[in-house]
């Protein structure tokens, strides 16, 4: 592992535990919001609220200089924006990878918390695999949701 696998915080880690505490209330806000989405996938006000949640959590990453959660913000947050603009279609799968990265940014919440430093090793793998998901349309979206899901897991699907 090299130095640019690894983000480090430039604050005292102790004084970023409001900040990991923050992330986590949001999380699982966000994962609360995903299980009504699923029932009511149209629903603009649950889609806002997930929005909402992102823009806190990254707003939080920033006043810290959180670089690597700021970049798993942006990428939740344009999946969210293309379900709101109807670009992207909710499907069980797109619920789950949303959640994976939401998971991700405690887990990076936590390392700095406990560490103050987080691996980044894969975050260029997760940008670049939803990236594919809003180049594609149709039917191929999901098979594109499907490969970011075994990014995310490990389980690499063929491309």
């Amino acid at each position: 592992m090299t130095d640019a696998d690894i983000f480090t915080i430039g604050e005292d880690p102790s004084k970023i535990q409001d900040f990991e505490w923050g992330v986590q209330q949001k999380h699982n806000e966000i994962e609360s919001l995903l299980i009504d989405l699923d029932e009511n996938p149209d629903d603009v006000t649950l889609i806002n609220a997930i929005t909402n949640a992102i823009d806190r959590i990254r707003s939080d990453a920033e006043f810290f200089q959180a670089l690597p959660i700021i970049r798993l913000a942006d990428t939740v947050k344009r999946i969210v924006s293309q379900l709101e603009s109807k670009q992207l279609t909710l499907s069980r799968n797109l619920n789950e990878l949303i959640l994976l990265l939401a998971d991700k940014m405690v887990i990076m919440a936590l390392d700095l918390v406990n560490q103050g430093q987080t691996v980044v090793t894969d975050l260029p793998r997760y940008v670049e695999a939803i990236n594919h998901i809003m180049e594609a349309s149709g039917s191929e979206q999901e098979r594109k949701i499907l490969d970011a899901l075994a990014v995310m897991t490990g389980k690499y699907a063929s491309t």
